[in-house]
């Protein structure tokens, strides 16, 4: 007598002993299926560390032992956010984070704002200096040559006319 393929007859399942240790066996494999699902379910959940998600970073030997526990050293920091990774950890990165802020029109009629100050109170302190500086009663009784007759030209408000000079340096 030939049985089809691929189909399974148990002569024996009349037997209440047979029966009962194909049950247990059957509980055991579905037992064992279940405990599987759950293990791999709770490792989807827990976050792989970075040790094993970084090979390149992490060096068994080099900067870490294999157990992953770190071995000394300045820790690698993360390409993209500049962030710190820590072996045991699993580093979620938001991705990238710009180190400077982004500049609009405000920003830079701000800064120009702030320089026509700066600008303005360099100004002003100059002015102030010059003040302090300049002598009045010195500037009022200097003595000037006359480029063209050579005679002395006294104070500011002194009237000076060449003699018989004109125009045309006759």
């Amino acid at each position: 007598m030939t049985r089809p393929k691929g189909v399974v007859i148990y002569r024996s399942l009349d037997n209440p002993e047979i029966r009962r240790a194909v049950n247990e066996v059957h509980k055991a494999v579905v037992a064992e299926r279940v405990r599987l699902q759950t293990q791999r379910s709770e490792r989807r959940e827990r976050p792989i560390p970075n040790w094993k998600c970084y090979p390149m970073v992490f060096v068994v030997g080099k900067n870490i032992d294999a157990n992953g526990n770190w071995l000394g050293g300045k820790l690698p920091p993360c390409k993209r956010c500049d962030g710190r990774l820590d072996p045991k950890e699993n580093h979620a990165c938001e991705g990238f984070v710009p180190k400077y802020k982004e500049l609009t029109q405000e920003d830079h009629e701000n800064w120009e704002a702030k320089r026509e100050e700066r600008r303005q109170e360099r100004w002003e302190a100059r002015c102030e200096r010059e003040e302090e500086e300049f002598d009045q009663e010195a500037w009022e009784s200097r003595t000037v040559e006359c480029s063209r007759c050579g005679g002395e030209i006294h104070g500011i408000d002194d009237y000076h006319e060449c003699p018989d000079q004109g125009f045309d340096g006759e």
